[in-house]
């Protein structure tokens, strides 16, 4: 099925990260740490604790630089190990040596590391679901509003598993139209044909939204229950047994599986072909087809909230560059900052964008992405913020040239 063309000819994509809902009450994937901690019972705290310091070994980052993501593909490999060693029949006192974790049995370390992974689950549910329409409006409105002198349709490919723009969309319905795959913004089942019928609205904003991690709102294989207004509360999802799979989402690593012979192991509800890359696989085979027609044809790339932390990510924007000469980028983003002491006082010194460091991988000419990348300090959602954006948008779309 190839894709729509009024969909993937648009002048302006938006990509977005965690950063792009923490003015909505969401933590990044950095903070969540935090909110983790909060929230769990004191003697768990120390493991948690710990985790994230084996994790930040692993990955040769410091502690703090752990996000959610990789914490969670860190447990997985942990429960892999423990699944092995306790195939391997090791005795107490070696796999005691081994684990550095006072557990009896590889069998209860493996159940509490997963207690954490499904305390996890659970508090994603709960503090990266639900939010206000009224704020996601707030938010959106005066950017998407102000450019409809450009355009009405607007394709966002967002890495969040939020609700933000259903939320939008169901609170504002007069204004905004969301075309994602399901029957309406309040759910049902997924189909990629709902992309190929879609047709620009005469008096509405359509928002083309692309989940390519999947969403906390998703289950089953894919259904969406839609979001869910808190004053009637949530219902668990799944969460009361292992086997029932709480809700689709995806992070690097989480479909693999190992086999032994007769033998495999994987967490049950996330069963994958190992050989098939979970990107080639419906419904996310398409939501990247679309990113991939998108980017190629696009003339503004908006990315706010992304901290360029996902190398096919970053491929795909380095062949958009290669490939598509009209295309320019626009990073709204704070920077990366530390405080050094002048003087008597400390202050805030701001030092390289968040891009900058991905460029060796790209392999692009530093003078080209000078050209065409545009960064933009400062916090998502406040006014001068949008201003810069919009003014950025603005002097792009009107001094290159259009796409041949």
């Amino acid at each position: 099925m190839g894709v729509n063309k009024h969909i993937a000819t648009q002048p302006i994509v938006f990509f977005l990260g965690a950063g792009s809902s923490v003015s909505l009450g969401m933590p990044t994937t950095l903070s969540f740490r935090q909110v983790l901690l909060n929230r769990s019972c004191k003697e768990d705290r120390w493991l948690i604790t710990a985790l994230y310091k084996a994790a930040a070994c692993r990955y040769r980052l410091s502690e703090d630089s752990i996000n959610l993501e990789q914490f969670l593909e860190f447990l997985h490999e942990l429960r892999l190990g423990l699944w092995i060693l306790s195939r391997s029949r090791l005795s107490k006192p070696v796999s005691s040596a081994l684990a550095k974790i006072p557990f009896d049995s590889w069998a209860e370390a493996d159940l509490k590391v997963n207690s954490v992974r499904w305390r996890i689950l659970e508090l994603l549910h709960e503090v990266c679901g639900d939010c206000s329409g009224q704020k996601v409006n707030q938010l959106w409105e005066p950017i998407l509003t102000e450019l409809q002198c450009v355009t009405n349709v607007f394709p966002i490919f967002t890495l969040n598993y939020d609700w933000a723009f259903e939320k939008l969309c169901i609170a504002h319905e007069d204004h905004f139209r969301l075309t994602d795959g399901f029957p309406s913004a309040l759910g049902g089942n997924w189909s990629s044909g709902r992309f190929a019928k879609f047709e620009p609205s005469q008096n509405q904003v359509d928002i083309c939204l692309f989940k390519l991690h999947g969403s906390t709102c998703w289950v089953g294989d894919i259904k969406s229950l839609g979001p869910l207004d808190s004053t009637r509360g949530r219902p668990k999802y799944g969460f009361e047994s292992e086997e029932s799979r709480p809700f689709e989402i995806v992070y690097p690593g989480y479909r693999r599986e190992v086999w032994l012979g007769d033998e495999s192991w994987s967490m049950p509800g996330l069963e994958g072909d190992m050989f098939i890359s979970w990107t080639k696989q419906e419904p996310y085979s398409i939501l990247y087809r679309y990113l991939d027609e998108c980017l190629a044809n696009t003339r503004v790339v908006v990315i706010t909230g992304y901290a360029f932390g996902d190398n096919d990510i970053n491929a795909r924007f380095a062949k958009t560059f290669r490939e598509n000469k009209w295309v320019h980028f626009v990073v709204l983003d704070p920077g990366r900052k530390w405080k050094k002491k002048l003087s008597d006082d400390l202050k805030e010194v701001w030092y390289e964008p968040p891009y900058r460091w991905t460029l060796d991988f790209m392999d692009l000419d530093p003078e080209a992405w000078n050209n065409r990348l545009h960064w933009i300090r400062g916090r998502f959602g406040t006014k001068v913020y949008t201003k810069s954006l919009l003014a950025k948008v603005g002097e792009i779309l009107q001094t290159t040239a259009p796409q041949a």
